[in-house]
């Protein structure tokens, strides 16, 4: 029975979260809770890289393809639910290990938000702006805080334009408060060399469409081709915007153009997870009470870094 531990692996798309904890799930007695906000979304999943059937049986797996409507699912909402997972594995003698890329998601395990206001941004006069004229209007108002959110992220934008509009206060005004699930956590930073993933994130796009992915997208509804543009799902909006213009191409086939643009894509939003992660473990060192370690992926072996991780955890038998 492990006390109330938990473990977060933290790291940017592409670097191999998912084989390192299905490594670790070898040596340890673990749950794997997802913390990626495309994979809780039952009909997105080659285009997310959802675990395979093999990989969710190496150990329970949670929060995975469980939405099945196009409806936000908040911050807020994800932390509850988390709360509750983690008292559910516990109860069974397991770790619960968070794994995913979704930034302020994997922030929500240790910093909850202030209660914010209700009232939708998106009202019917404001629903003819596209995501670049939202940003620019949150950026009039409130640079800092737009410049942390990316332009296609309309969910965000949404959000700190409510705050703006219904009390007049700077979104960027609204800090976190240091509540982790519990003082038993443990932060693994996953890295690899910018060049290496690089080149590994192009050969993944291109993996990617030829098992499937163009098919994926076609066959998804109008609703739910308009979520995973309206969420900023990197590739998906490329893929609907290639298939409106080619209706008679053949799906199996697809030009190395639409590769090049989904791996720039990717590139670009690894990058600014790099730096989210960097910042964030900023904020950690400063609070004192959640441990960290940062794992080189790049090496032959990653022996030292899961015997650091159960390590870890069996302080807490």
């Amino acid at each position: 029975m492990f006390s109330e531990s938990f473990i977060s692996i933290a790291g940017p798309t592409g670097c191999g979260k998912t084989a390192f904890v299905l490594q670790l799930a070898k040596e340890m007695p673990i749950s794997v809770v997802n913390i990626d906000l495309g994979q809780m979304y039952a009909p997105y999943s080659v285009g997310v890289a959802q675990p395979s059937a093999k990989e969710k049986a190496s150990c329970p797996h949670h929060l995975f393809s469980f939405l099945d409507q196009p409806k936000d699912f908040s911050v807020v909402e994800y932390r509850a639910l988390a709360e509750k997972i983690c008292q559910k594995i516990w109860a069974e003698g397991r770790i619960p290990v968070f794994v995913g890329g979704s930034t302020l998601y994997q922030q929500s395990l240790f910093f909850q938000l202030p209660e914010l206001p209700t009232r939708c941004f998106s009202s019917s006069q404001h629903s003819s702006l596209s995501n670049q004229e939202l940003w620019n209007m949150l950026y009039q108002v409130d640079s800092v805080r737009a410049m942390q959110i990316h332009f296609q992220d309309r969910y965000r934008l949404e959000r700190a334009l409510t705050i703006w509009f219904a009390t007049g206060n700077k979104p960027s005004t609204y800090s976190t408060t240091f509540s982790p699930l519990t003082q038993k956590g443990l932060v693994v930073f996953l890295t690899r060399p910018r060049d290496v993933l690089c080149n590994d994130i192009n050969r993944r796009a291109k993996e990617m469409l030829a098992s499937g992915w163009i098919n994926e997208v076609a066959s998804l509804s109008e609703e739910w081709r308009h979520f995973a543009k309206k969420k900023g799902l990197i590739g998906y909006s490329e893929i609907i915007d290639w298939l409106d213009l080619n209706k008679t191409q053949d799906l199996e086939s697809f030009p190395q153009a639409l590769v090049t643009i989904i791996s720039q894509q990717t590139r670009n939003y690894a990058k600014r997870q790099e730096t989210f992660f960097r910042r964030f473990a900023r904020m950690l060192a400063v609070n004192k009470l959640i441990e960290t370690v940062e794992c080189d992926l790049t090496l032959s072996s990653h022996d030292l870094y899961i015997e650091q991780i159960v390590h870890f955890c069996s302080q807490y038998r």
